[in-house]
Order: structure tokens, then C-alpha cells, then sequence
């Protein structure tokens, strides 16, 4: 957000890397920055090697979709945010989520305390249109049998997961994400979100709208017109220009 501990120290206030205008920048644009510097800041092609520093851009691109996903409010977005590839049981067979491709995905971080949640959503899955997928943590329940829902418990999934909620991995107990049919992350949720997906009107009318195509001029107009925002445009397929 360009306030860190240092900020107060330098001669010019460093940028919100969280704004959309990050994604204004070609990736090589960010990739030479990164290497040589760029105005205040020093170059660290001698202390990050060249896919430490591609991974640093990945990260700043999830985060400032992190950002632009809370913004939301647990509504349901034009914006194609990626989501890795990730192993799951589905009634005792192993796959990946490519297997999946072509249907919606509800993710729900299960921790300690989802018990209630995961028996709420074993009477919606089944007519919901949506498989939901249970990722499961230290000390969770699993989900009831015969609730048709899928099973996961991938690190690395959690740890993606992580850096769009800005929180540790630990942290994301009773998260939940949709995914839409072309494996594209639209929407998050979690307690505090003003749209509550307990409720299963909310919660039906949220999968109905990742079905919808989005009107991405429509969807994104209230997060790209924020203060300090710029303006960036999306063509249907959710991509940035």
C-alpha cells in the first residue's frame, strides 16, 4: 500500500501497488523495474534471482486481485482472477480440478469450527448446480456422507487462497470462494463480508450471477473508479488491457 515502516523515511511516498494500475504495466515493464529500479527504489537483480522475481510479480498480481475481490463484498464479479490447478477426492477418486472444467466450483475452507456450515451446505450441494469442494484444515470435520461434495487438502491451493484474502493460510478457516466454469475465480466471502452467503437466498442468487456473463464495465466500474484508481478496462473474457 506504499505505508510501509520505511515509507516515512523516503524522499517521495512509494505507490499503492494494490491499485489497478499495476496491471497497466506489461509484465516485462514490471520484470526490468524489479531488476534495475525504478526512481526511489533500488534494483535487486543481484539479490533475487530471475524466477524469484517473476514469481514477485505473480504475487503482486494476486495480491492487488485480493484487494479488488474484498472490494466486493462477496458479490459476484466480471474480473477473471486465476486459480491454480489443485488435487481433490470426489466420491473416493482422485483428480484434479481440470477435471472439473465446465462447472461451476464453491470452495469452502473448513477449519475447527465449519461443522455447522459444512451440514448447511450438504442439503444445498445436491440441487445448487455447483460442486463444492470442501478444503480441509487442522482439526476439521469432513463432510457428511452422501453430501456430494468433493474433498481437498492441497497446501499449495491453500497458500494461493492466502494471498487473496491477505491472511495467513492458517488464517482462512470459514473462507469460501465461487469459481466459475472456466476456472476463473469470481467471487470470495467470508464472516465479516456484508453479503452473507449463510443465507441461501444470497447464496443461490451468487451462483446464478457466476453463470451470468458479466458485464465487466458494469461490475468493475465501482472498484476502477475508486479514488486513486486507474482506469482499466476489461474485454469479456475478463482480461485486463
Amino acid at each position: 500500500h506504499g505505508d510501509g515502516p520505511a515509507a516515512a523515511g523516503l524522499a517521495g511516498k512509494p505507490v499503492d501497488l494494490t491499485r489497478d494500475h499495476l496491471f497497466a504495466h506489461r509484465d516485462g515493464d514490471l520484470f526490468w523495474w524489479i531488476s534495475h529500479g525504478l526512481g526511489l527504489m533500488p534494483g535487486f537483480a543481484a539479490t533475487l534471482d530471475e524466477a524469484a522475481r517473476w514469481r514477485l510479480i505473480d504475487f503482486l498480481h494476486a495480491n492487488a486481485d485480493g484487494v479488488r475481490l474484498a472490494a466486493l463484498n462477496g458479490r459476484v464479479a466480471g474480473a477473471a482472477v486465476p486459480l491454480p490447478d489443485f488435487t481433490l477426492a470426489c466420491a473416493g477418486t482422485m483428480m484434479t480440478s481440470a477435471d472439473l472444467a465446465g462447472g461451476a466450483l464453491h470452495i469452502i475452507v473448513a477449519g475447527e469450527n465449519s461443522e455447522g456450515r459444512l451440514r448447511q451446505l450438504s442439503f444445498l450441494a445436491p440441487d445448487s448446480g455447483v460442486t463444492t469442494v470442501v478444503l480441509r484444515q487442522n482439526g476439521a470435520p469432513r463432510p457428511e456422507s452422501g453430501s456430494n461434495m468433493c474433498e481437498a487438502e492441497d497446501a499449495a491451493l491453500a497458500d494461493a487462497l492466502a494471498v487473496y484474502r491477505a491472511v495467513a493460510a492458517e488464517a482462512l478457516d470459514g473462507a469460501e470462494f465461487l469459481v466459475d466454469a472456466q476456472g476463473r475465480l469470481r467471487s470470495s466471502w467470508h464472516a465479516n463480508t456484508a453479503s452473507d452467503w449463510r443465507d441461501p437466498l444470497v447464496f443461490r442468487r451468487a451462483i446464478a450471477e457466476l453463470r451470468t456473463p458479466p458485464d465487466l464495465a458494469r461490475a468493475l466500474g465501482a472498484v476502477n473508479t475508486a479514488p486513486g484508481a486507474g482506469r482499466i478496462d476489461y474485454d469479456t473474457q475478463g482480461h485486463r488491457h
